[in-house]
């Protein structure tokens, strides 16, 4: 920007963005990055902030709008007369660069870049319906007198478009954050402001002179004293339009982002807002002051009061000495969540009632003699917590077998609150062999840095037993407390009848997260007595409290000790993924193509030929699809994909748009991508390409966005009479790559593993005929080692051949198929097939599904006659053959992302029964999941664990790898390796085969949202 006598404007840059305590910060507005304890240099920060802002434009970019053209910003006051200065530009030309090139009045030195103002006309249809759904929250609960009321009604709207990047030459370098500017837009530019703006539920106004280094507890201390605001939830609305929310009562204080200068600090308050108003109305008001601007938290509030809009005592500017302590001294932080001894969140031996973030994985690996614990625990939702575990006693003389196996389980009860503390139920060794069983109520209370637990434990955690059973009284079962395992008992089950009985012992302990950021500190009153454990051992206790402390090496490791039972050294270590966080950049996809809107030729130029072979290689190059057929349908170009792999659709789609756009003809004006599961159509998308083209090359105002890809069924999607390009399948097809096999558990250790090379080969006969198969050679395995243990099971064997089918052959055949699929009506599908289906068995089958265009459910049947393979995975087969099948149900609930699948049928041991699956599918296709099998045969027939059931998660190669990448990652935990309760693991499946026509597939998101 440039001034009338060419001198250089002091703008707030990029680089200007510092540290609160360098002064050559504090001219361009001391604004202040996000504080993290992995702090990076604040200008890569930003930077980092801004391209991924410039990536995902902000969540109400896809509301729809109406349309009006009225305009209510406030005046300024006479005071803030060069407070501000209009732009002029040319309609037409980038924000980026009539900011740059933008000519200021010589008092404007100090252009403050957050603060820019895009006012948009079509943004303000849509703003008037939003104040108008906020008044009403307002009458409805309180009455028009309320404050916020009028403030909310006076106000007015400012047609604001949101930026994701202020910054001028930031916008110049990412397009799809820099507005085209249209006719009946206006640009304004601030220079820095000098206050704070805090307002509260009551509708209470304060302002406050900015301080560099300050939390927003600081200035809502000043402005508004007393024990609500203490508690309350904030919002900080910086001039920038960024809304970012924190807590800052003592229990339950969060990790802030300092506010800027400019900003709106919204305290969230007021006495039963959570219960008159809707809960999401903090969130939908302070939107709704971001759209408002700086001017507005400046000099526009004096003109509401003096207008009379705003019923509010004047506003005088207190001063700095009226913040509390000095900056910088307490730094805001979250509450950290560590593992205990058994993986679940807790101190050492201890539960808490806390839970990880959802979709967090982790594992555990502790160490206190004579016991060495593995511990997985998975988060799939914020109130679930679960997983398993493997427990070594370092002891060949116990009555087990090496290994325990154990399944454990908390759930929330309810939240914490300024008085209330989060309290949490939960069971240990569930469905195990109950050596380790125990039940318990946890309650959790935060002070500050402290977090103190309470709670009450049975079984496990409850042996000293210095109380009696209060059930008891009313129940004469809840006073004593059965074995949960016997002698020649199978395992497994689940032990209702020892849940929550005998006698009970208090647990408390404290966890104290120093000044030392990564040092958190723990003590624990351990309720256990250790004189009946494993094998009746008892063991030496010096003292019944536990010390210990966690260093946070990163976000991704904890390395625990500590001393427990007075004279055993603890030592562990926690690996903690969040499976939700941003996927790694794909570094290895090809460039992405450019996009430009293609002008018309004018009708006497002959339009030069499209090459659509080229079409077709290029987008093969960028999605690794393949394009079977090209066709023109007047203003429609369809586009028919014969092979589709990949996770996450939506950039290969884009990238498959971007070639259409750069080569097809202008008078196209929308792409319909069909995709085929051997030639026949089971989804399409239909791209408008205008819409694609904005999109991609600038920042779109909410108000003026339009859908850009929408979901049709095929079968409305006709073939043209004439295509413009067809090539037939491949003969056939090869890929190599390594795998990997494992199983968790057994007698003589804890992880078996296979790895070596496979490949995947395939012949086409026909479109709809084809042979599959995969050959593999064994390179790297440990399966020699491997045992079962004991079982009396009656059931024949298969899948306890384990160690057989990986050790006899190195080089085998685990799958040989010849395939046939037909569509035989407009949702149902039909398959045959027959050869060598999996690793242990071969067969013919035929399978039948149906399943509607974007529908919910789905159903599928299958039936197949299958013979026991030998175990060098040739062509040789044993004496046992069984006919096997099941009807399977696919529901896609619709709450919480979950998926249930269903299956009933006959197993390939002969026994018939149920398998229940229940999957979490998060927004970015990560899996967290359970499963249990029940079938006609006795616990006792079943042999050890008594019926089949696990834990399993599904992570996307694309979320893993810097190169787009089709498949999953499965890691799956079943107690032990059994013949009951078993499913044919068939290769091709008509479910999988039609993947993409599930309602979520194409719109699986790899990020979080």
């Amino acid at each position: 920007m440039r001034n009338p006598d060419n001198k250089k404007i002091n703008v707030c840059p990029l680089s200007a963005v510092a540290h609160p305590s360098d002064p050559s910060s504090r001219s361009c507005g001391d604004v202040t990055p996000d504080r993290s304890p992995n702090r990076v240099r604040p200008r890569l920060s930003l930077l980092c902030l801004a391209l991924v802002q410039a990536a995902a434009l902000p969540a109400f970019a896809q509301t729809p709008h109406s349309q009006a053209t009225a305009l209510a910003i406030p005046a300024q006051s006479p005071s803030a007369s060069v407070s501000r200065a209009d732009i002029a530009f040319t309609p037409g030309q980038r924000l980026s660069a009539a900011l740059l090139e933008a000519t200021l009045p010589p008092a404007l030195t100090n252009v403050y870049e957050p603060a820019t103002f895009l006012f948009s006309p079509g943004e303000t249809g849509m703003q008037q319906a939003f104040q108008k759904a906020l008044l009403a929250d307002l009458q409805k609960a309180y009455g028009s007198n309320h404050p916020l009321h009028q403030f909310i009604r006076r106000q007015g709207v400012s047609g604001r478009v949101v930026l994701p990047v202020p910054f001028a030459e930031q916008m110049a370098v990412t397009p799809k954050a820099d507005p085209v500017l249209q006719a009946g837009q206006k640009i304004s530019v601030y220079a820095r402001p000098s206050s704070i703006m805090v307002i509260n539920g009551r509708g209470a106004l304060c302002r406050m002179p900015y301080a560099a280094g300050r939390e927003s507890a600081d200035y809502i201390a000043a402005c508004i004293p007393g024990p609500s605001s203490r508690d309350a939830q904030i919002y900080v609305v910086q001039p920038d339009g960024r809304v970012q929310s924190f807590a800052v009562g003592t229990w339950r204080r969060s990790q802030q982002a300092l506010p800027m200068p400019g900003a709106w600090i919204y305290v969230d308050d007021a006495p039963g807002l959570g219960k008159r108003l809707p809960d999401d109305f903090a969130q939908r008001f302070t939107r709704f002051l971001a759209w408002q601007g700086v001017e507005m938290a400046s000099s526009g509030i004096d003109d509401l009061r003096r207008s009379g809009a705003v019923s509010l005592p004047a506003l005088p500017m207190a001063s700095q000495q009226s913040l509390p302590g000095s900056p910088g001294v307490y730094e805001s932080r979250d509450l950290p969540v560590t593992s205990n001894d058994l993986g679940m969140s807790g101190l050492m031996q201890l539960p808490s009632a806390r839970m990880r973030p959802e979709g967090n994985f982790t594992y555990t690996q502790t160490r206190v003699l004579p016991y060495d614990r593995y511990n997985v625990i998975f988060q799939p939702f914020e109130w679930l917590q679960a997983g398993f575990r493997y427990v070594d006693p370092n002891s060949r003389n116990s009555v087990q077998v090496s290994l325990d196996k154990n399944i454990d389980l908390k759930a929330r009860l309810w939240q914490e609150t300024a008085w209330r503390p989060e309290v949490a139920v939960g069971i240990q060794d569930l469905g195990g062999t109950g050596l380790f069983g125990g039940e318990y109520v946890v309650g959790n209370k935060r002070y500050g840095d402290f977090d103190f637990t309470l709670g009450l434990g049975w079984g496990y955690l409850g042996r000293r037993g210095s109380l009696s059973n209060p059930a008891g009284i009313f129940i004469d079962q809840f006073k004593t407390r059965p074995k949960a395992f016997e002698a020649g008992d199978q395992g497994g089950t689940f032990s209702l009848n020892t849940f929550f009985r005998g006698r009970m012992e208090p647990f408390a302990g404290v966890q104290y997260h120093t000044p030392i950021d990564r040092l958190i500190l723990k003590m624990e009153l351990d309720p256990n007595d250790y004189q009946s454990e494993l094998g009746g051992r008892r063991f030496d206790v010096k003292s019944p409290v536990n010390v210990g402390a966690v260093w946070r090496y990163n976000r991704f490791v904890d390395l625990m000790a500590g001393i427990e039972r007075g004279n055993q050294l603890q030592l562990g270590i926690a690996v903690n993924v969040d499976l939700l966080a941003p996927q790694l950049p794909k570094v290895r996809d090809a460039a992405f193509p450019p996009v430009a809107r293609k002008e018309m030729r004018p009708l006497s130029e002959p339009q030069p030929a499209t090459d659509w072979q080229r079409v077709a290689d290029r987008i093969a190059a960028q999605t690794e699809w393949r394009v079977g057929q090209i066709e023109t349908q007047g203003s429609s170009l369809v586009v028919r994909v014969d092979e589709h792999s990949g996770y996450y659709y939506g950039p290969k789609i884009e990238r498959a748009a971007a070639v259409l756009n750069e080569e097809a003809d202008p008078q196209i004006e929308d792409f319909t991508l069909v995709y085929n599961t051997r030639g026949i159509g089971v989804n399409a998308q239909r791209i408008d390409r205008s819409a694609f083209v904005r999109e991609q090359t600038e920042l779109v105002p909410p108000g003026e966005a339009r859908t850009v890809v929408t979901s049709v069924d095929p079968a409305t999607v006709p073939s043209a009479d004439a295509v413009d390009f067809r090539q037939s399948l491949p003969l056939y097809s090869a890929t190599l790559s390594p795998y990997y096999n494992q199983t968790l558990g057994g007698v003589q250790g804890l992880l078996f593993f296979q790895a070596g090379l496979n490949a995947d080969l395939r012949l086409n006969i026909t479109e709809k005929t084809w042979i599959n198969s995969a050959l593999r050679l064994r390179m790297l395995d440990n399966y020699e080692n491997y045992e079962e243990s004991p079982s009396p099971s009656t059931l024949p064997r298969t899948r306890t051949f384990l160690k057989e089918f990986n050790t006899t052959s190195r080089f085998n055949i685990p799958v040989l198929q010849a395939n046939h699929m037909e569509r035989v009506s407009e949702n149902g599908y039909a398959m045959v097939y027959g050869g060598m289906l999996e690793y242990a068995f071969g067969g013919v089958g035929a399978e039948y599904l149906y399943q509607p265009h974007q529908g919910r459910v789905a159903v599928g049947v299958d039936a197949n006659s299958v013979r026991l393979r030998d175990f060098d995975q040739k062509f040789d087969f044993r004496d046992y053959s069984v006919n096997t099948g099941h009807v399977t149900v696919y529901w896609d609930t619709g709450v919480q992302d979950l998926l249930v699948v269903g299956k009933a049928g006959q197993y390939i041991g002969g026994d018939r029964g149920v398998t229940l699956s229940v999957q979490r599918v998060f927004g970015n296709g990560v899996t967290m999941g359970a499963f249990a099998t029940k079938t006609n045969v006795s616990a006792k027939d079943f042999g050890e664990g008594s019926f089949d059931k696990g834990i399993f998660v599904q992570v996307p190669f694309d979320y893993l790898l810097p190169k787009s990448t089709a498949g999953v990652v499965n890691f799956a935990w079943s107690p032990l390796t059994r013949d009951g309760g078993v499913i044919l693991q068939r290769s091709q499946s008509l479910y999988n085969l039609n993947a993409v026509r599930n309602r979520r597939a194409l719109y699986v998101e790899p990020v979080r949202q």
